[in-house]
């Protein structure tokens, strides 16, 4: 009797000691499991604030870059402001003058109707003192007809065009002509109106247009405060030949009639091509204007009068069709113009001409973008913005030579 009960509790103490060791087993597995647990934790909690101050970093340089930004628009409307009162100081200078002149001649009308009359009376045959010029009955219009070449040939590439081309400029005395030719040419493609400024512009006129379309185009002289603008639209149309030529439209109050003109005469059937004898003719041109023109400033030109190559562009298979993308030029044109008065219809037609010279005279991107800041932009914009062009283009990582 007392053996079993000893091997009872020698059972009893066995059994016990299991549910001790499974007790201690079990409080080591929860131990474990918590430690895991909270090395889980922390490393949430510090995945978590790991991303959190990503967040923050990345908020917090939006905000800088926003903040940047506001400072440039503030520092370029600031520069706009600035230009526009300029230009309010130039004009309200330019209207004083303009009152003065108004009011002496009125002051003086009677000699001058009396000055007409005698000039009138001594010179009665004044239309005939050029054969080449002819002045229409009720107009003041002066117009050299121009003249079809119907033999001339069609070039095959626009290599024999540029080459045909820059033989005529050099026998009208102009040298150095690739970059006044790729311009004009891309200027009309791009259907922009050229503006070639400078001595000799309607013997350049000639040159080009001669080579591009086998004819000599028909030239129209504004006189000083020139107005009839329908007067001036029958003209145009009466013109025979696919170029006109408008000369003498800047520089003498004659301004104001251009923008009818050119919704009139968008590039297509008729191209217009305008000369002016001198960079001080644009000085009061609003800036506006040049979303039409495509500004061709030239050198020196001499004295020369010569026959020309005529020849056909027709034919020609372009290199590149002109399409409105936000491509690379647009974005090239953006960044150079940036922080400058131009506003984005500018820029966009100067990208247009630029995508031009790039693809269809495959100029590298660099000079295309010098030649059109030589012959245009560096005129147009003031000292400040030429700067600010000159480091935007810096940032596309091109240097640019402006003499």
């Amino acid at each position: 009797m007392l053996n079993e009960q000893i091997r009872s509790l020698e059972n009893a103490k066995k059994n016990s000691e299991a549910v001790y060791e499974n007790t201690l087993q079990l409080l080591e597995n929860e131990k474990k499991h918590s430690e895991q647990l909270s090395e889980q934790l922390t490393e949430i909690k510090a995945n978590k604030l790991a991303q959190y101050q990503e967040e923050l970093r990345s908020e917090s340089s939006a905000l800088n870059w926003q903040n940047e930004q506001i400072k440039e628009q503030k520092v370029a409307l600031e520069g706009d402001i600035k230009i526009l009162q300029n230009k309010k100081s130039e004009l309200q200078k330019e209207i004083i003058s303009s009152e003065q002149a108004i009011k002496e001649y009125f002051i003086n009308i009677d000699k001058h109707i009396l000055e007409q009359k005698i000039e009138s009376l001594i010179f009665p045959y004044v239309h005939t003192l050029s054969e080449q010029y002819n002045i229409s009955k009720g107009t003041s219009l002066f117009i050299k007809k121009g003249h079809i070449y119907k033999s001339s040939g069609n070039f095959e590439s626009i290599e024999d065009f540029v080459d045909a081309a820059e033989d005529n400029l050099t026998r009208v005395g102009y040298r150095r002509s690739e970059k006044i030719i790729c311009a004009v040419y891309s200027s009309i493609k791009a259907g922009i109106y050229p503006l070639i400024c400078g001595f000799g512009s309607r013997k350049i006129c000639y040159s080009i247009i001669s080579a591009m379309y086998g004819e000599i185009p028909e030239t129209i002289a504004i006189p000083s405060g020139y107005s009839e603008i329908r007067e001036l639209i029958d003209s145009i149309n009466k013109a025979e030949t696919k170029v006109v030529l408008i000369e003498d439209l800047f520089g003498k109050l004659n301004e104001d009639i251009i923008l009818p003109i050119l919704r009139e005469f968008p590039i297509g059937d008729k191209i217009l091509i305008f000369t002016c004898e001198d960079i001080e003719c644009l000085q009061y041109v609003k800036r506006y204007f040049y979303n039409y023109f495509m500004l061709v400033k030239i050198g020196k030109c001499k004295n020369i009068e010569t026959t020309f190559n005529y020849g056909n562009v027709e034919n020609i298979k372009n290199k590149y069709e002109h399409r409105r993308t936000s491509g690379r030029e647009y974005q090239i044109a953006r960044t150079i113009f940036y922080k400058t008065g131009v506003n984005h219809i500018y820029s966009s037609r100067w990208a247009d001409i630029l995508a031009y010279l790039i693809y269809e005279f495959e100029i590298e991107e660099a000079e295309a973008i010098e030649i059109l800041m030589q012959l245009e932009s560096r005129w147009i914009l003031s000292t400040e913005e030429i700067e600010n062009v000159k480091d935007n283009i810096l940032k596309l990582g091109y240097e640019i030579h402006l003499e």
